[in-house]
């Protein structure tokens, strides 16, 4: 499991207790920080959880913000296992959560990525954790989840890190491009539930100028004229 941070520890220290909570894997937990200012690097040295025989955990602390994708790269280099998962450090787990993603992973070859169905919102949902207005992406442009996603560790050995000149934005996009390219479906499981607190993590950036730049680059890279959200 592969979580980029970027201050928000509160955030972050909910998403590792749910995670720990209700995976029923063996979990390789690397955390990559992004150049936090707010007590989130100290908080990952100290270490931030006590080991259990289920969940390793490490963390990676880059020099600068250098932008999701390159820790996304960063975690790729670090984490073990067969099977890979990202996801936002705004996020929390329904028991169980990642049993459905692995076994349809097992069970379909050709399915490459796999997500969860979710809620969103600032608030965590009355019924949680039954998820009863759960559902897919609403991205209608977007295949998977961006907030958090599942493939098999050979699915890297084919495609390569994801490209840094997006720097917050796009990984997602080009992941399940990417995937798809080589003949790979994209799908969701609906046993598998989240809840993401969406929005918190990009509060008070300048996250539409970074949205279009990472646009530009994303329609270079893949001849594609995919649009993120179409509201600006």
């Amino acid at each position: 499991m592969i979580i980029p941070v970027f201050n928000q520890l509160q955030l972050t220290q909910q998403c590792l207790r749910s995670l720990l909570e209700n995976s029923a894997a063996c979990l390789d937990i690397v955390f990559v920080d992004d150049g936090s200012s707010d007590g989130t690097r100290e908080w990952l040295a100290s270490p931030p959880a006590s080991p259990t025989e289920s969940a390793r955990l490490r963390f990676h602390l880059n020099d600068r913000n250098r932008g999701v994708n390159y820790c996304w790269n960063r975690g790729l280099e670090l984490a073990g296992g067969s099977h890979v998962a990202v996801c936002n450090n705004d996020v929390i787990f329904a028991p169980a959560w990642d049993t459905p993603l692995l076994d349809a992973l097992d069970a379909q070859p050709s399915l490459g990525i796999v997500s969860p169905y979710h809620t969103f919102g600032p608030e965590t949902p009355a019924d949680w954790p039954r998820g009863a207005k759960r559902r897919k992406n609403w991205l209608k442009s977007l295949p998977i989840l961006g907030c958090c996603f599942v493939f098999r560790r050979e699915l890297i050995a084919e495609i390569g890190p994801v490209p840094e000149g997006m720097l917050h934005f796009y990984g997602d996009y080009w992941f399940a491009w990417a995937a798809q390219q080589r003949g790979l479906r994209c799908g969701y499981a609906r046993a598998s539930y989240i809840h993401h607190f969406a929005g918190k993590t990009i509060a008070g950036t300048a996250w539409q100028q970074q949205v279009l730049h990472d646009e530009r680059i994303y329609r270079q890279l893949t001849g594609t004229r995919c649009k993120k959200w179409g509201i600006f």
